[in-house]
């Protein structure tokens, strides 16, 4: 069945790139580039990145893995350049893994628990650009003590244009396996896949999340990118 998209020609909602699909081991993409299926095989554990990139202002994303096959969830400022290239394990590159650790550069950031998820549970990522800051939620309560709304107890990124970045923060995908994982990626359309969320939380500005949208963040589109970026 077909999903009506909030997009429209003079906003573009984030997806995921299919240009930025490592030639050695594929993802595939469907639904509309927001369903991530990616690569078996060994070694498989590179990730993708998104359309739209960021470097300033403050934004938010909603992420459900629906296999957990060691999922990586997170961001990067570079493109992954290598099969075995996984996230948060080089520099330029978050990564949040299913046991909770936070990683880039090889190191924690947060350690084993801190942000832990299971099968279908949905992740929260609100980026603050403006502060280098991230803050991540698991079925709508931060980890970490976190408050994106009044920047208490964000971890600190590094600027995405150290360690080779391209400067600017995309949201990336990946797993730390040889087998595939998939990944529903809610940019503000109010849609895992093909499934509705089950019911918007608030503060959405106009685009639709399962939950509460922090105070000052907004959906990555063309239009806020252009009005608060």
């Amino acid at each position: 069945n077909l999903k009506q998209a909030l997009d429209t020609p003079s906003n573009v909602y984030c997806t995921m790139n299919p240009l930025d699909n490592y030639s050695y081991v594929n993802s595939t993409l469907t639904n509309g580039n927001t369903t991530v299926a990616t690569g078996s095989g060994s070694p498989s554990w590179n990730y993708i990145t998104s359309t739209l990139g960021v470097n300033t202002g403050k934004y938010y994303w909603e992420v459900k893995d629906t296999t957990n096959n060691s999922a990586i969830l997170g961001f990067a400022a570079k493109v992954s350049t290598a099969s075995g290239d996984q996230l948060g394990e080089s520099t330029a590159q978050w990564g949040v893994q299913s046991n909770g650790r936070f990683r880039s550069a090889g190191s924690d950031l947060a350690t084993t628990g801190t942000f832990s998820f299971g099968q279908n549970d949905i992740l929260g990522f609100a980026l603050d650009c403006d502060n280098n800051k991230i803050y991540i939620s698991v079925n709508g309560v931060y980890g970490n003590s976190g408050n994106p709304s009044t920047g208490a107890n964000g971890i600190t990124i590094a600027s995405p244009d150290v360690g080779g970045g391209f400067g600017w923060y995309f949201p990336a995908f990946g797993d730390g396996n040889t087998t595939s994982d998939t990944y529903h990626v809610n940019f503000g359309n109010g849609f895992f896949g093909t499934t509705a969320i089950t019911s918007a939380g608030s503060n959405g500005n106009g685009s639709l999340f399962e939950y509460d949208v922090p105070s000052g963040f907004y959906a990555l589109n063309t239009k806020n990118i252009n009005t608060y970026g």
